[in-house]
């Protein structure tokens, strides 16, 4: 969820950084997109479709709990998904109690029909592609068709690097509503009329994720907590959070909490400080935590004293002693090199991408 650093440290800013697609027609031989110079063929495009129609229609955005308005519940042969988070409007989340990616039940069901595992973990995706190419334009009180614009809900989606570009997968191409980048990275600065990328992006990355620093070397140096070179915003766009994808997927985005020391120092949550006290929670679960709820206060403990950690305002508070410690989120370092080895190694597993477990 976390993919756009801007303003407040830690929190996420959503910004749109790829334009929604209107189509400008809906033949399955022939979708074009006004964004892009490229036709989906007429094979992709009916492949897409039938996948498409094994969701259930009966579930739609009406009715309560995860089956909507489909009778058959539990028994129904098909799937069950938010059409809201189909359409890219699901003001809920992850706390939409209808599903937003393929569960145990569907995979199963799926698999017997003869669906492999990659085709299974793309298909909220590909159900998202196939409504923007096929959705109607909308038509004014005139009669003047205007391209579909949809919420800004959701619009951290469009600013996530695509974790299948990356491992040089991606089946949507221009069609992808992630972000194509060929690191689990990206900085950028706004001009005034676009982003535009910062160099010695490794660079930044490598001082941006030691919480000690506030600041990236150099001359014009990007401002960490307030997010800014100079007097220009700047922003950080990323792969998805580990914590929302399985142990075995590469290169998505580790955070790492820290909470300021005694000694100027930064203690990462769950490991020992200099006296061997380790707090009650990790950085995994503290990032599930905030990905959970931005503004929530979690409790920590340590040894025999409690702490209430805000999200919003990113410090630990002694509510004893009315003290407060600094806290900073930060992603763990990945070089280049490092990307490039995980790559070439997913690669030679033969997997489409994915390291074995």
């Amino acid at each position: 969820m976390e993919t756009v650093d801007m303003g407040k440290e830690g929190n996420s800013v959503n910004s749109h950084t790829m334009s929604d697609r209107s189509t400008t027609t809906r033949s399955c031989g022939s979708v074009r997109s006004t964004n892009s110079t490229k036709t989906t063929s007429s094979s992709c495009c009916c492949r897409m479709t039938r996948l498409y129609s094994r969701r259930c229609a009966r579930i739609t955005t009406k009715g309560r709990g995860p089956y909507g308005a489909c009778t058959f519940k539990a028994s129904c042969t098909k799937l069950h998904m938010c059409q809201h988070f189909i359409q890219d409007n699901c003001m809920f989340g992850h706390k939409c109690k209808r599903l937003h990616m393929i569960d145990e039940y569907g995979r199963r069901m799926l698999e017997e029909r003869g669906l492999s595992g990659d085709i299974i973990h793309d298909l909220p995706y590909i159900y998202k592609n196939v409504f923007r190419l096929t959705a109607p334009p909308y038509t004014s009180r005139e009669g003047i068709a205007e391209p579909v614009v949809r919420p800004a809900v959701q619009s951290e989606e469009r600013s996530e690097i695509c974790l299948h570009f990356l491992r040089r997968n991606c089946r949507f191409q221009d069609q992808c509503i992630r972000i194509h980048f060929n690191l689990p990275y990206k900085w950028e600065v706004f001009d005034g009329e676009c982003w535009r990328d910062l160099r010695r992006m490794e660079e930044i990355e490598r001082s941006y994720c030691d919480p000690r620093n506030t600041h990236s070397p150099g001359s014009r140096p990007v401002d960490f907590l307030s997010m800014s070179r100079d007097s220009d915003p700047v922003r950080r766009l990323s792969t998805a959070s580990s914590v929302t994808k399985p142990s075995h997927y590469i290169l998505t985005t580790e955070w790492l909490w820290y909470y300021k020391g005694d000694h100027e120092n930064w203690i990462e949550y769950g490991r020992p400080d200099d006296k061997q006290r380790v707090t009650s929670v990790t950085s995994r679960e503290l990032e599930a935590a905030f990905l959970t709820d931005s503004s929530a206060e979690v409790t920590v403990m340590k040894g025999h004293r409690q702490y209430f950690l805000s999200f919003q305002d990113m410090y630990q508070r002694n509510p004893k002693h009315n003290t407060k410690r600094r806290v900073r989120r930060r992603p763990r370092f990945v070089s280049i090199t490092e990307v490039e080895n995980k790559i070439a190694r997913s690669r030679g597993f033969g997997l489409g991408g994915e390291e074995l477990p």
